[in-house]
C-alpha cells in the first residue's frame, strides 16, 4: 500500500485560523497606539468596500493598517498566509510597494525602522514587472526581496500564498485563479531566525524613497493560518 503526502500541508504545535475579510468589524481609525489605520498625504491604506485599499502610495508613504491577531503571535517556525484576490495598478510609471503581511508593530517599512516582518508586495521592480512577490525585515535591518516577476501584464486578480516554512525559509507562491491549482511563480526566501513574535496583520507602505511613484491597490481577504503550510 502506497500514501501521497501533500509537502505543503504538515502541523505544528498551536494550531487556528483568523480570516480578514475587511467587513465593518475592521478597524477603521487609530489614535493613542490602537492599531487601524493612518493615513497621510501621500497615500492612504484602509479599508473600503470591504476591501484592504491602498490610495494614492507613494515611496514616501507613512500609511498602515493593522490589526492584532486574536489568538496572539504566529509560530515563529510554521504558518501560512492566503491572499485572494489582490489588484494593483500602476498609477506612475515606476511604482511605489504597497505590502500586506505579519508584523510584530504598527509602522511603515522603512529600512530604518525598528519592527519585524514577512510577507507580500503589490508592486513591481522597477516600471515593467508587476507581478506580487515576497518580502522579510528583522529589526532595524533592511528589507529583503524575492526575485521579481514579471506578472501577467496588468498586476490584477492574483491570489498568493506564503509558507514560513521553518525559523529561516519562507516560500512564496502566486497562482492566476482561486483555484491555486498551478502557480506562475515559486520562490523560497531565507528569513532571519530573529523575525518572531508576529502578533498582527500589517498593511503599509514603505516611507522611503523620491516620490511621484503612486500605486493603487486593493486585496479581497487576508486568511492566516497558524501551525501549518497548508492552502
Amino acid at each position: 500500500m502506497s500514501f501521497l503526502i501533500n509537502p505543503y500541508s504538515f502541523a505544528s504545535g498551536d494550531t487556528w485560523e483568523e480570516t480578514f475579510d475587511f467587513g465593518s468589524s475592521f478597524p477603521t481609525a487609530v489614535s493613542n497606539g490602537d492599531t487601524g489605520t493612518y493615513s497621510s498625504t501621500i497615500g492612504s491604506v484602509y479599508v473600503l468596500n470591504n476591501e484592504m485599499t491602498y490610495a494614492g502610495v507613494d515611496q514616501p508613504c507613512a500609511s498602515y493598517s493593522s490589526q492584532l491577531f486574536t489568538a496572539g503571535a504566529l509560530s515563529d517556525t510554521m504558518w501560512t498566509m492566503l491572499a485572494n484576490e489582490t489588484i494593483w495598478t500602476k498609477v506612475d510609471a515606476v511604482p511605489a510597494p504597497c505590502f500586506y503581511g505579519a508584523s510584530n508593530a504598527n509602522n511603515n517599512l522603512k529600512d530604518s525602522n525598528d519592527l519585524n516582518y514577512l510577507g507580500g508586495l503589490l508592486a513591481g521592480c522597477g516600471p515593467s514587472a508587476f507581478g506580487d512577490h515576497a518580502t522579510t525585515k528583522y529589526g532595524t535591518t533592511s528589507l529583503a526581496y524575492s526575485t521579481c516577476w514579471a506578472g501577467n501584464g496588468s498586476g490584477s486578480d492574483n491570489w498568493t500564498t506564503l509558507f514560513r516554512e521553518s525559523a529561516t525559509t519562507s516560500r512564496f507562491k502566486n497562482y492566476p485563479t482561486s483555484a491555486r491549482s498551478s502557480d506562475d511563480y515559486n520562490y523560497t526566501l531565507t528569513v532571519d531566525s530573529g523575525t518572531t513574535g508576529l502578533d498582527r496583520l500589517l498593511c503599509c507602505g514603505q516611507n522611503a524613497g523620491p516620490g511621484g511613484r503612486k500605486s493603487d491597490a486593493t486585496i479581497d481577504q487576508l486568511v492566516f493560518k497558524n501551525g501549518v503550510n497548508s492552502e
